[in-house]
């Protein structure tokens, strides 16, 4: 009742190792993260007794899986509009998928259940659809969906005028294909006409 939220181990990471000339970019780094990977630091003994404690410096991929599939949302909501905070936010999830994605190639953590089974069910992959506005300008919306939703882009004609939803770039597409995108071409039958 007094503000003091208790959290797993797991669910909270040390910012460690900052100095002065870097507080401003790790002040700038947590307003991001926040949300989505909470940092504390309560000085060099507090921080070494949570390290002895189990907690991290940065998520474990598990762990970091976890939290993109239960803290999604949450992040993402009540940005009102601000399309700064929304593009800084998106880069740094983007980050946080590129660690999974650098994961998957080489360990199996990711691969355990139940966790396999809930980043094939649930909703955590960013991306994005070209739309076309009331004045025929292409803009690009984010969503957060699951990894079936996501078509992987081997076929531009095809992009071009269906506009799926695709991953932000190519460096996420092992990743979703492991976890059940396809890749745009198996997805579409052509229906050629005779005139």
């Amino acid at each position: 009742s007094n503000g003091t939220k208790l959290v797993k181990p797991s669910e909270v990471f040390i910012r460690t190792n900052v100095t002065s000339s870097k507080t401003t970019i790790a002040n700038v780094h947590n307003f991001v993260s926040r949300g989505l990977i909470d940092y504390v630091n309560f000085g060099v003994d507090a921080n070494a007794f949570l390290n002895n404690m189990g907690v991290c410096n940065y998520p474990r991929p598990a762990d970091l899986a976890e939290l993109l599939i239960q803290r999604q949302a949450t992040y993402f909501a009540n940005i009102n509009n601000d399309k700064d905070l929304l593009n800084k936010k998106a880069l740094f999830y983007m980050d946080c998928l590129r660690r999974l994605a650098y994961y998957v190639d080489g360990s199996n953590e990711l691969d355990s259940e139940p966790l396999n089974t809930r980043l094939r069910t649930n909703a955590w992959c960013l991306g994005y659809q070209t739309v076309v506005d009331a004045n025929g300008t292409n803009e690009k919306r984010l969503k957060i969906v699951k990894p079936n939703e996501i078509y992987l882009e081997d076929n531009s004609v095809y992009s071009m005028q269906l506009h799926p939803l695709l991953p932000p770039n190519k460096e996420l597409e092992k990743l979703y294909e492991h976890f059940g995108s396809q890749w745009l071409s198996k997805c579409v039958k052509e229906n050629p006409k005779i005139l």
